[in-house]
């Protein structure tokens, strides 16, 4: 159920995002030239900035926030399962604050779309905290945390329509590839009573997940001028 809505939640983002190509001026070189600098958001949890020196690259800026239960949750929760030998999922699941800083450079290789390729630099940083359970089986489960730092290699592909008619309004929608370069992690918080076995391994699963990210989806809209 979970994998369907995100699978949903790609194709809308998807198609919205044709439906913008089939609005957006073929001036894209022009407009790009004379509205140099986009800032936007996606309202709920992103900032992003880019200032382009020529009509045909830019400089990027991206903020983004994560809270709750991370997409790789669902993905780890019947290993978790498997591996604490629970049938409560929620249990199971880890949750996340993360919150990830880009800096990148954008190439647009056509004058008249709104096409572009960059190469960046991602950190990520926060706390991961899941349920362990207890060397003894009868007890009840505690709380452990971990903080995380994380630097990634970001290859993003994706537009940004700058629209004429409306007068710099802008609409974005990127994809990206995330290459884990550098990770360091510290247990913050952890009960003497747990089982450290099953809990280093859940957690090592964890990172090892995170290596490569893929498909990361990040949208705007906003203003150039």
């Amino acid at each position: 159920m979970i994998r369907s809505c995100k699978v949903v939640s790609v194709l809308l983002t998807a198609l919205t995002g044709l439906f913008m190509v089939s609005c957006a001026t073929d001036q894209a070189a022009k407009m790009r030239a004379e509205r140099k600098t986009t800032v936007g958001s996606n309202v709920s949890n992103s900032l992003v900035a880019e200032y382009r020196p020529a009509d045909n690259y830019g400089v990027d800026f991206a903020y983004y926030s994560s809270f709750g239960r991370s997409s790789s949750s669902y993905e780890l929760m019947d290993n978790n399962l498997s591996l604490f030998g629970s049938e409560d999922g929620q249990r199971a699941l880890d949750r996340s604050s993360m919150n990830s800083f880009t800096a990148a450079g954008s190439w647009y290789p056509w004058a008249t779309s709104a096409f572009r390729v960059g190469a960046g630099l991602t950190q990520s940083t926060g706390e991961i905290s899941f349920d362990s359970p207890q060397v003894n089986a009868d007890a009840k489960w505690r709380q452990v945390r971990y903080d995380i730092s994380s630097t990634y290699l970001t290859l993003p592909l994706g537009w940004n329509w700058i629209f004429e008619t409306l007068e710099g309004f802008t609409f974005g929608w990127d994809i990206a590839l995330n290459y884990r370069m550098l990770n360091n992690s510290s247990l913050t918080s952890s009960d003497s009573s747990i089982d450290t076995a099953n809990r280093d391994a859940y957690f090592k699963r964890f990172e090892n997940s995170q290596k490569v990210v893929y498909g990361s989806v990040l949208s705007h809209i906003g203003y150039s001028f």
